[in-house]
């Protein structure tokens, strides 16, 4: 099996084309002072410009960020976030003893560093194809990032551009807390934003939203030149 090549965005012309909804390692690292040699594995843009200028309509809108999972050397998990920072902590709901059991069993979970492309909406479950018609992906392509991604997500973009993203119902995050058994969803409004634990299978896991992240696209054998709309628009 050959080698899996990814499609490669300058991150220079993701800003371009994404403006204030692309988040820059550099403004990134004014919130989460991360190290540089931790850095490395997040290269290039994983997605082609044609996808970033959808992701970037009014109708359509995505963030783009990179993913830390580490400040200085300590990982940065969900409780770290909350507790390196006595600035973030107003921006968490209070954790009562139910929380705290579901972060108990998230505790090592960070952001494995690489871009991320997450819708800044929510979706009911029956949305979502249309979703998918808009991105022009198949349906079975939507992926959800674990309580962590939207978290660190969340607080780039209150701190970095005053806006609260993912608000609406609660959404479902990719986390199993407990044999899958319990799982995670998180609540967000416009100051606050809490973690919520929800029983896999259990009627509440039927009105949940979805917050789709798109994954990383690979260079197709008929197109080897992903940038070549690239002066487009």
């Amino acid at each position: 099996m050959g080698l899996v090549k990814f499609v490669e965005t300058d991150p220079a012309l993701a800003k371009k084309i994404m403006g204030p909804d692309c988040v820059t390692i550099e403004e990134a690292l004014s919130i989460f002072p991360c190290p540089r040699e931790y850095l490395d594995e997040i290269g290039p843009v994983p997605y082609s410009p044609e996808t970033l200028y959808r992701c970037s309509e009014p109708e359509n809108e995505h963030i783009l960020f990179p993913g830390f999972y580490r400040v200085g050397k300590h990982p940065l998990n969900i409780i770290n976030m909350r507790s390196f920072f006595p600035e973030h902590k107003s921006l968490f709901a209070p954790w009562d003893g139910i929380v705290m059991s579901v972060i108990s069993g998230l505790k090592y979970n960070t952001c494995p560093p690489c871009w991320y492309l997450i819708s800044k909406n929510t979706f009911a479950a029956s949305e979502l194809h249309k979703y998918c018609a808009r991105q022009e992906m198949p349906y079975d392509k939507l992926n959800g990032e674990s309580v962590a991604v939207y978290i660190f997500a969340w607080l780039l973009m209150k701190r970095l551009r005053g806006e609260s993203v993912f608000q609406g119902n609660p959404f479902f995050c990719n986390d199993d807390v407990s044999f899958g058994y319990y799982k995670t969803s998180l609540q967000c409004d416009e100051n606050q934003i809490a973690i919520r634990p929800y029983i896999y299978k259990g009627p509440a896991v039927r009105h949940l939203c979805f917050a789709p992240s798109a994954e990383p696209e690979i260079v197709s054998s008929e197109n080897k030149s992903p940038h070549h709309n690239e002066d487009q628009h």
